[in-house]
């Protein structure tokens, strides 16, 4: 019986060291990971939905440092929850583009899982937080400011169908009011 509890022992410990192991990777990719806290965006400048023929989104925001506080972030945009509204027979792909000032911020082109409508499309989904002084490569959405930002963003589908060829749609903002 002693024979045997040593091999089972060291089983044991190797077992409960992989564990610790994996739980301590676990909570450093978790930690690495992480999401900023953006608490200090917590009031949007601006708040938009967007439709067009057979495409919309539910969610827009937009948010400028107004200085009213310190923050070591300039602006941040939040655009998601697209959906097909209708069926679109014989859809091979479609390409969503969004552009501020005619410069391309987001290009994406799906060509898999185009029958669903009414649900939100994951690829779409889009975010970016530019920080004040950033020497990082600069984005379209540096261009926008609070008070050229509705006026120069653009947002398009372009779809392509089996019978009728490519076709763009560009959608309406609607911008929900502040109370």
């Amino acid at each position: 019986m002693k024979k045997h509890i040593k091999p089972i022992l060291s089983i044991f410990i190797v077992l409960v060291l992989i564990v610790i192991l994996s739980i301590v990777t676990i909570k450093q990719y978790a930690k690495e990971h992480e999401k900023e806290d953006l608490g200090e965006f917590s009031e949007y400048t601006y708040e938009f939905t967007g439709d067009s023929n057979n495409y919309s989104f539910n969610t827009g925001k937009v948010f400028f440092d107004t200085n009213a506080f310190e923050s070591k972030y300039d602006k941040k945009i939040v655009i998601s929850d697209f959906e097909r509204t209708s069926i679109i027979e014989g859809l091979l792909s479609e390409k969503l583009t969004i552009s501020f000032m005619g410069n391309v911020w987001k290009k994406v082109t799906v060509k898999k899982g185009l029958k669903t409508i009414k649900e939100p499309i994951e690829e779409y989904n889009f975010e970016e937080v530019i920080a004040k002084n950033s020497k990082k490569n600069k984005s379209a959405f540096d261009l926008t400011t609070k008070d050229n930002f509705k006026d120069i963003i653009k947002i398009e589908m372009e779809y392509c169908t089996v019978e009728e060829g490519c076709k763009t749609e560009v959608f309406s903002l609607n911008y929900k009011e502040r109370k």
